[in-house]
C-alpha cells in the first residue's frame, strides 16, 4: 500500500482507475520498477531509477496520444521538478508547471475556493496526529495547516511530504468518487495512511455537454496576466514617475540632435576583431574571456573551448556567456545551433544585436569559474567564505506564474559562493510566454520583478536589493530614464550601465543582466 518513494505518492492508488472514470480520459499505468538511485540535485538519465519509469510511460502516452505537453504540481520540490522537466526535455514536452513558487496559503484558498474536494490520506508530521486528522478534507484542514507553518514551518500544501491527498471532486471530473469503505493504517505516533476498500463513481448534474475548457472557466480559474497586479505604480509612485517624465522631456528638447545611432556603425568587410584572450584565474577562481568570433555559432565556440583548454577549463565551468549577434532575425537559428554545446546545468546568458563586422555573425564573451588554489599571502578564510567551492546553477524549464521558463540552453541563474549570475531578463508574461503589453514601462517593471523573484529562489533572505552590478540594454536612447527610474525604486546601491542596441530577443524593449551578492558588504 505505501512505497517508499522520493518521487512517487502510492497511498491511495487503489483509486487512481476512478480518476479516468471521473474525468473521461484513458487510464495509463505502468509498475515502478527502478528505485531512488540518483537523488542528487541535478538529474541526468540513470538506469534502475524510479525516474526513468516515468520516462517510459509518458513515452508511451506521448506516442499513442500525441500530447504536446505535461501538468506537474509541483510548489516548491526542486527535486520533483528538475526529474519531471528532465523527462519531458528528452521526449521533446513542455512542462505545466503553475503552482510552481506560488504563495501556499494563497494556493491553498485557490484550491478551495474554486470546488476542489480533497482528503488526507497520510499524514507523517508534527502537529499532524493520524486519529484526528486523516479523512478530513482540505478546506478543514486548512486553519490548522496555517497554525502549523507558524509554530512548526509546516508546508501549508504538504511540499515537504508532512501530508498526502487524495481528490474527491474538482471542476474537471465529470462524476464524483465516493468512499464506500476505508480502514487507517497508523505505523508510529505521527504517521498513519487510508487504505481504500471501496470506492465508487457517481454521476454529477449540470456537466453533460460542457468541454473541459468550459468546466474550468466555470470556476474562474486566473489567468496569466491576473499575476500582474503587483506590477501597477502606487498613486504617489506614478505621479512621481509623470513629473520625472516631464523633466525628461525638457532636457531633451533643449539638447543638441544628431546623436549617433549604434544601427549606423559600418566596420566593413575587411575588418578582423582581436584574438579572444583568457584572462587569469583569480584566487576566487574566476576567468574572463572576450571576442570569440565567428560566421556560426560551432565556429565561435570551437573558438572558445580550444582558449578555455589552455587554461585548463572547459564549458562545463562556463558561468555566464554574453552573446552578440549581426541580425536578430537569425536569433532561432543561432540559437538551434548554440544548443548543441550546451547541456546539462548551463551557464547563463544574455543576448543583444550589435552591429559586428563583414561575415561575423556572433561573438561570444564569457565568464568561468573553476576552484582555485588559494596563496600564502592571500587570506583564504576570507575568500572561502565568499567563494566556497561550488558551483549551483537554476535552470527552471517549466512554464509557471514564477518567472520566464528557460526552455533554452541556458540557465536562469548560477551561483558561486555568495555572487549569483542571473541571466538576461526579458519583460515575458511567466505564463504564455508572450511580451506583457503596455510598452516599456510594463517591460521594465516585469523584468526586474523576474530578477528579484530568481535571485530570491537562488538565495531565499535576499532579493533585488542584493543586486551591486547590472547592465541594461535598451532599443531606444529616450527609455534609459524610464529604466533607471524603475531601478531605482527597488535599490540604488547598485553599479548600472545603460546600453543602448538595435535589437533585443522576441522584440523586448529592455534586457536587465545582473550580478548579485548575498553577502554585500563582502563583494569586491
Amino acid at each position: 500500500d505505501e512505497l517508499d518513494s522520493y518521487m512517487y505518492q502510492s497511498v491511495g492508488h487503489m483509486g487512481v482507475a476512478m480518476y479516468a472514470e471521473a474525468v473521461g480520459v484513458p487510464l495509463y499505468r505502468r509498475v515502478i520498477q527502478g528505485t531512488s538511485v540518483n537523488i542528487t540535485s541535478s538529474y541526468s538519465p540513470t538506469q534502475g531509477d524510479e525516474v526513468e519509469d516515468l520516462y517510459a510511460l509518458l513515452k508511451e502516452v506521448k506516442d499513442e496520444c500525441n500530447v504536446e505537453a505535461v501538468s506537474v504540481g509541483a510548489v516548491l520540490s526542486d527535486y520533483q521538478r528538475v526529474r519531471v522537466e528532465n523527462v519531458c526535455s528528452r521526449l521533446g514536452l513542455v512542462s505545466l508547471a503553475y503552482m510552481w513558487r506560488r504563495d501556499q496559503k494563497e494556493l491553498m484558498h485557490e484550491m478551495i475556493s474554486c470546488g476542489i474536494d480533497a482528503i488526507l490520506i497520510k499524514v507523517a508530521a508534527i502537529g499532524l496526529e493520524p486519529r484526528q486528522h486523516l479523512g478530513k478534507s482540505i478546506s478543514n484542514m486548512l486553519p490548522h495547516l496555517v497554525k502549523m507553518k507558524e509554530k512548526y514551518h509546516l508546508n501549508i500544501c504538504g511540499e515537504g511530504g508532512e501530508y498526502e491527498t487524495f481528490t474527491l471532486d474538482c471542476p474537471i471530473f465529470r462524476k464524483q468518487i465516493v468512499i464506500k469503505d476505508m480502514e487507517m493504517v497508523e505505523t508510529s505516533g505521527e504517521v498513519g495512511y487510508l487504505n481504500f476498500k471501496s470506492l465508487e463513481v457517481v454521476d454529477k448534474e449540470g456537466v453533460n455537454g460542457l468541454s473541459q475548457y468550459e468546466l474550468v472557466q466555470a470556476v474562474g480559474i486566473r489567468t496569466p496576466g491576473d499575476f500582474l497586479g503587483d506590477l501597477t505604480l502606487k498613486e504617489e509612485e506614478q505621479q512621481a514617475e509623470n513629473q520625472a517624465r516631464e523633466e525628461a522631456s525638457d532636457i531633451v528638447h533643449d539638447s543638441p540632435s544628431g546623436l549617433p545611432s549604434v544601427a549606423d556603425v559600418n566596420f566593413g568587410n575587411d575588418i578582423e576583431l582581436n584574438e579572444p584572450t583568457i584572462l587569469v584565474r583569480s584566487s576566487t577562481g574566476f576567468s574572463f574571456a572576450s571576442s570569440f568570433t565567428g560566421k556560426t555559432p560551432e565556429e565561435a565556440i570551437l573558438r572558445l573551448k580550444e582558449s578555455l583548454a589552455t587554461g585548463e577549463l572547459d564549458v562545463r565551468h562556463l558561468v555566464s556567456v554574453r552573446m552578440y549577434v549581426q541580425n536578430m532575425n537569425e536569433y532561432a537559428a543561432l540559437n538551434s545551433q548554440y544548443i548543441k554545446h550546451f547541456g546539462h546545468n548551463p551557464p547563463v546568458r544574455v543576448c543583444t544585436q550589435v552591429p559586428l563586422p563583414g561575415a561575423t555573425k556572433i561573438q561570444l564573451d564569457v565568464t568561468g569559474w573553476k576552484e582555485s588554489h588559494v596563496t600564502e599571502e592571500e587570506n583564504e578564510e576570507e575568500c572561502s567564505k565568499i567563494y566556497p567551492k561550488r558551483r549551483i546553477t537554476m535552470h527552471v524549464q517549466g512554464i509557471s506564474h514564477w518567472a520566464p521558463a528557460n526552455i533554452g540552453p541556458y540557465s536562469q541563474a548560477v551561483k558561486v559562493g555568495s555572487v549569483i549570475v542571473l541571466a538576461g531578463m526579458i519583460g515575458l508574461v511567466p505564463g504564455t510566454m508572450k511580451m506583457v503589453e503596455g510598452g516599456i514601462d510594463m517591460q521594465a517593471r516585469l523584468t526586474l520583478r523576474h530578477v528579484s523573484r530568481v535571485i530570491t529562489a537562488v538565495a531565499p533572505t535576499v532579493d533585488i536589493r542584493a543586486v551591486v552590478q547590472g547592465v541594461c540594454f535598451l532599443t531606444r536612447l529616450e527609455d534609459v530614464g524610464i529604466a533607471r527610474r524603475t531601478m531605482a525604486r527597488h535599490s540604488e546601491s547598485q553599479m548600472s550601465t545603460y546600453v543602448v542596441v538595435p535589437a533585443l530577443p522576441r522584440g523586448a524593449m529592455i534586457e536587465w543582466q545582473t550580478w548579485a551578492c548575498i553577502e554585500n558588504e563582502r563583494f569586491e
